[in-house]
């Protein structure tokens, strides 16, 4: 899901090690378009309570042909 290069090497040996069982997917549609990074984001949780939370922002053209932001994140 995530290229290898994206991430340090201590976050995806976290990842490796984790004991995932469910996955929630969540994408929000803005009535505004800002200013915005494309690339992926990873949220990370604390220490003691590692859950990552994997999100990008995109555009898309609405029915009027404008252009809509949009991001998608996902729970691990």
């Amino acid at each position: 899901m995530i290229p290898p290069d994206v991430l340090p090497g201590r976050i995806r040996q976290k990842i490796a090690k984790a004991q995932l069982f469910h996955r929630l997917s969540m994408t929000l549609s803005f009535s505004e378009t800002f200013d915005h990074h494309p690339e992926m984001h990873v949220l990370m949780g604390t220490k003691d309570d590692f859950e990552p939370v994997v999100g990008q922002f995109y555009t898309t053209k609405n029915d009027a042909g404008e252009d809509q932001l949009h991001s998608t994140w996902t729970y691990l």
